[in-house]
């Protein structure tokens, strides 16, 4: 086994929670959702060295008094409160399009002091909210199941779409042309972003991977459940959005994709 980076499962848990999903995992190290460490990931989990002594970790018990919140009435309300000024000058911090971000339904939550984006679900419904920090600092609304980001808008029978990391990464590939659909992380929803494009007829698809090693792994493992033709393309940058920062146009990342082989496993 290797060091890339692989998704917990049932018959292989978290060595720090020792759950079933949400965590990955390396030949030497583990990434939990639910454990902090020293170490705070990128995907909003913590990374434990398996060579450390394994933190205990007691599950919180269950409250029969919180109820799962309905995430598109929240979303909603955080929506129709958000100021356009205040959204206008996060697309400039992000060097995205406002008008972007306003498709992907990104709406201000005071109470969390985040920016939101709804996640949704293998039919587009709305199943559970991401929250960003201007800090950086990403994580959901309590009770929320991960889900795709994509625009509250969809043309039919899209050619291309680009299958991003993150909401900002599809907010970057929207902002210069492209379709995009986005996912929490470099893995988790395959099943989502294939049901996805089988409901919004995507004929071809092309997976941006962030330029390291859990970036390209998450692409490969999604790419042996699409059924539709694929490619991969990576950034010369850190990520996508980062390209985009650097003057990457359309035209730049059409290039990059036009060099690239379709596949159809």
């Amino acid at each position: 086994m290797n060091n890339e980076w692989l998704r917990v499962s049932r018959y292989n848990p978290c060595r720090i929670c020792h759950k079933p999903d949400w965590c990955g995992y390396s030949e030497t190290a583990a990434c939990c959702m639910r454990v902090k460490s020293d170490s705070p990931a990128r995907n909003g989990g913590w990374i434990h060295r398996l060579s450390d002594p394994i933190p205990d970790y007691h599950r919180p018990p269950p409250r029969d008094d919180v109820l799962r919140p309905c995430f598109y009435t929240l979303w909603r309300v955080w929506r129709d409160k958000t100021d356009p000024g205040l959204l206008d000058e996060y697309a400039k911090a992000l060097v995205v399009s406002e008008q972007v971000l306003n498709d992907l339904g990104a709406a201000w939550a005071p109470e969390h002091g985040a920016w939101a984006f709804p996640m949704r679900d293998s039919a587009g419904k709305i199943d559970g909210i991401r929250l960003r920090a201007d800090s950086g600092r990403k994580w959901a609304v309590t009770g929320s199941h991960q889900g795709v980001f994509m625009s509250l808008t969809w043309p039919s029978a899209t050619d291309i779409a680009l299958i991003c990391e993150g909401p900002t990464d599809t907010a970057a590939a929207m902002s210069i042309g492209f379709m995009a659909i986005g996912r929490p992380s470099c893995l988790g929803c395959e099943r989502h972003i294939s049901d996805i494009i089988k409901l919004v007829a995507v004929r071809r698809v092309v997976i941006v991977a962030d330029n390291d090693g859990p970036g390209l792994a998450g692409a490969n493992k999604l790419a042996g459940q699409l059924k539709v033709p694929w490619k991969i393309i990576v950034p010369p940058t850190k990520d996508l959005r980062a390209w985009v920062r650097m003057g990457a146009t359309k035209a730049l990342v059409e290039c990059v994709i036009n060099q690239m082989l379709w596949r159809n496993i």
